[in-house]
């Protein structure tokens, strides 16, 4: 990550290599280097000026599934052998769902977890950092958000043919995506910081879990006791996650942070 000095220091993507200038400080070359690195024009845009650099995980997108469970012979099977069921009828399908929303909705309650809709036009990271602010740990769930969206789920419809088997309960399973209710659980963890799971309301109940590394690495290398960094400037990331490190004392704070490392994520719970 590479940023520009001025009353505080924003930190933005780039790659960190030599770059091609003549003497006014121009660029006269728009190819990779030899090291294979692709062109990147901010890079070499901003040469002799950065001032605040560090390194660290820009965003990690992590899926969830339960992989026997995502094609229809594995759905045939759960609900025919393991659950008991002989024709999986769309409510079949229904009935799962309508359990885990009354449990989302019977955990919110009970821990006083805001519940809110998405509205188009707004990001889900500014909506949510004033929840991050309430929470009185250093860990727990700020809010949850619901949102129509497409996602992977099964369809389950009588054959218009009769079925050389004649069996009266065989339904026709088919994987399609479809638009539907999504849960983004933002969660503030010990180790990672600020993070979204996304979970699907239907059949697979397939999770997403975006996180990013500026948060993280600022709980990190500049933990509670050290968020005010030599100088007596502050050095801190948004509540929400997703934005880089803004600090007044890059020389400083380039004393606390370190290169990335994949132990915070085998850490603990992460």
């Amino acid at each position: 990550m590479i940023g520009k000095q001025s009353s505080s220091v924003h930190c933005v993507a780039g790659v960190g290599r030599e770059t091609s200038r003549d003497e006014n400080g121009v660029v006269t070359s728009l190819t990779p280097s030899q090291e294979g690195h692709p062109v990147d024009r901010l890079s070499e845009l901003l040469g002799q000026a950065v001032q605040f650099a560090y390194e660290c995980w820009d965003r990690l997108v992590l899926s969830g599934y339960i992989e026997r469970l995502q094609r229809p012979e594995n759905l045939i099977y759960f609900f025919h052998d393991v659950v008991g069921i002989n024709a999986v009828e769309p409510a079949v399908l229904e009935q799962r769902t309508n359990a885990y929303k009354a449990w989302v909705r019977r955990i919110t309650d009970e821990r006083g977890i805001p519940v809110l809709a998405a509205p188009r036009g707004v990001k889900k990271e500014e909506l949510v950092e004033p929840y991050y602010r309430r929470l009185k740990r250093d860990e727990g769930v700020a809010c949850v958000l619901t949102s129509m969206e497409q996602g992977r789920t099964f369809v389950s419809y009588v054959p218009r043919w009769k079925v050389p088997s004649g069996d009266a309960n065989y339904r026709f399973i088919k994987a399609c995506r479809k638009q539907f209710l999504h849960y983004y659980w933002y969660v503030l963890d010990p180790v990672m910081g600020p993070m979204s799971v996304r979970v699907a309301s239907y059949f697979p109940f397939n999770v997403t879990c975006y996180l990013n590394g500026h948060s993280s690495t600022r709980r990190s290398a500049l933990p509670q006791s050290r968020q005010r960094v030599p100088g007596g400037q502050r050095c801190t990331s948004a509540p929400g996650g997703g934005r880089p490190l803004e600090c007044g004392a890059p020389a400083a704070a380039l004393q606390l942070l370190g290169a990335p490392s994949g132990a915070g994520l085998q850490s603990g719970r992460t």
